[in-house]
């Protein structure tokens, strides 16, 4: 549960005000960490990656009306420091889309950032003790885990907007949303899975190395090492 589709007007201005603070002040963070040459590269990479996520976010699968996030293997994709920033991109474009209010953007972009952030380093570093043909597996089970550290995340920031009737917020919440959890976890399982296969440099361990796009010949050496 990885959006608030909450209208502006609902929520404390504090409370958005946070919101902002905490995704601005992470963006100032890893601008400040991150190598500026090497990033510049992978503009074009990073803009694939967020194209990528607002499709998904796009689609509603009916009748839950719940749209995959694939933020766990966006995040791996892009490793923290390029995946706070992408967070704010896409949920902006998000808000006016009409996915929310345009002043809980900056919250939405956080829980975006949170789910990237905590999914990709754990299937980051999860990577390094399976075999490739585990990955999907390890990936769909980061993804649970993830998406419920992201719903109770959700639930502590409505809770804490004063929001009534938090009683059957909650209970839609793990409810529902664990059937949403189930989905994105096979979605994203299938992905890895197939990544893993045809192109498996794209999951890198290393958060900061850019990811490697396989030549004409590296076809030929991966089928050499099977």
């Amino acid at each position: 549960m990885s959006h608030l589709h909450i209208p502006d007007g609902v929520l404390p201005i504090w409370l958005v005000i946070l919101g902002w603070a905490v995704i601005i002040g992470g963006i100032a963070l890893t601008t400040h960490i991150a190598d500026d040459t090497e990033h510049r590269q992978r503009i074009p990479f990073v803009g694939s990656v967020a194209a990528l996520m607002l499709v998904a976010m796009s689609a509603e699968i009916m009748p839950l009306e719940y749209h995959v996030n694939l933020t766990v293997f966006a995040g791996a994709l892009l490793g923290p420091l390029l995946s706070v920033p992408v967070a704010l991109i896409v949920a902006a474009i998000l808000a006016f889309l009409g996915h929310g209010g345009i002043t809980v953007t900056g919250l939405n972009a956080t829980i975006f950032a949170f789910e990237m952030v905590l999914g990709g380093t754990l299937l980051r570093i999860g990577r390094q003790h399976v075999r490739k043909d585990s990955l999907g597996k390890l990936a769909g089970g980061v993804s649970l885990l993830t998406l419920a550290a992201s719903t109770a995340l959700t639930v502590g920031i409505v809770a804490c907007g004063g929001v009534h009737k938090m009683m059957g917020f909650t209970m839609v919440a793990f409810g529902l949303g664990t059937i949403g959890w189930l989905i994105e976890a096979a979605v994203t399982s299938a992905i890895v899975t197939f990544i893993a296969r045809v192109r498996p440099s794209l999951l890198m361990p290393d958060p900061t190395e850019e990811p490697h796009m396989p030549q004409s010949g590296d076809s030929q050496t991966m089928g050499a090492k099977r």
